[in-house]
């Protein structure tokens, strides 16, 4: 998982696959639809998670 930096100016936390032409990102959630670009800049990848518990 990766944010990523869309020529829009808007960021968005995808998973990351290198195509041949382009570039696919991929969400988490199967309903929604995937992200095809050209070019993206990765601003940092996720490393972790923090949930709270029994609220």
């Amino acid at each position: 998982m990766v944010v990523a930096l869309l020529d829009n100016g808007l960021a968005t936390l995808k998973k990351f696959f290198r195509e041949a032409t382009r570039i696919r990102l991929e969400p988490a959630n199967s309903s929604m639809k995937p992200i095809f670009a050209k070019n993206v800049t990765v601003q940092g990848t996720v490393v972790g998670l923090v949930r709270r518990f029994g609220q």
